[in-house]
C-alpha cells in the first residue's frame, strides 16, 4: 500500500509540475482505475497540490461496482437489485 501511495504522489507531483510550467496546457494521463478511485489517487493528490486552482477530471472506462463504491459500502453477495430475485 505505501508503494502505491508514493507512486500516486509521484505521478500527481509530475503532473502538477508540468501544468505549472505550461499554463493553459492540457495534461492527459492514461492510468489504471486503482490510481483514480475515490479521490485518494492521482486526481485527489493533484487537486490538493493545486489547492483547487486547476480543473481536474477523471473518467473510469467500463467501471464495475467495486470501482465506483468505497470498500465495504456494498455487499455484493446480497445485492440482488438486478438479479430479478
Amino acid at each position: 500500500l505505501s508503494g502505491r501511495i508514493l507512486w500516486d504522489e509521484g505521478m500527481a507531483s509530475t503532473a502538477y509540475a508540468w501544468t505549472k510550467e505550461n499554463p493553459g496546457g492540457l495534461m492527459i494521463g492514461l492510468v489504471g482505475a486503482d490510481h483514480v478511485k475515490f479521490e485518494d489517487g492521482i486526481t485527489g493528490r493533484y487537486q490538493r497540490m493545486t489547492q483547487g486552482n486547476q480543473d481536474c477530471v477523471s473518467v473510469i472506462l467500463n467501471p464495475t461496482l467495486i470501482d465506483t463504491r468505497p470498500s465495504g459500502s456494498v455487499n455484493v453477495a446480497t445485492n440482488n437489485a438486478f438479479s430479478g430475485a
